[in-house]
């Protein structure tokens, strides 16, 4: 169980990000548009206004997008985790497979070769 909350924690801060900067993007919108709205309704809009208005909304809706996208990539990425590794208390790891693995991650689609230097027999216990 203690393996599952550490799940929903690190889900949770990584999503909130990417969701925290979507929500003040929008909130930022809602007052510019509420203001543009009452300069238009008031007869007191200017082209100024207007540009200044379309930049704001333009910066904005991409600032969302971007992070909605982000938050899309990464709830993606915890979908293909392979949920054996939260379930478990306990489990075993190559150390060669590992590093493997992680570099791989970080450098994939760098066309770089990756060739570890270590003992195939060494393992690490690892508490989920």
């Amino acid at each position: 169980m203690a393996s599952l909350g550490r799940l929903v924690t690190g889900v949770s801060h990584e999503l909130n990000t990417p969701l925290g900067n979507s929500v003040t993007a929008s909130s930022a919108l809602q007052e510019e548009l509420a203001v543009f709205k009452e300069k238009l309704e008031a007869s007191k809009l200017s082209l100024r206004d207007t540009k200044s208005f379309i930049e704001v909304s333009l910066s904005g809706t991409q600032l969302i997008e971007s992070n909605i996208g982000r938050a899309a990539q990464l709830v993606k990425r915890f979908k293909h985790a392979p949920v054996h590794e939260y379930v478990s208390s306990a489990i075993t790891v190559q150390l060669k497979e590992f590093i493997h693995a992680m570099i791989a991650h970080n450098v994939k689609g760098a066309g770089l070769s990756i060739d570890i230097d270590c003992h195939e027999e060494i393992h690490i216990n690892c508490d989920t």
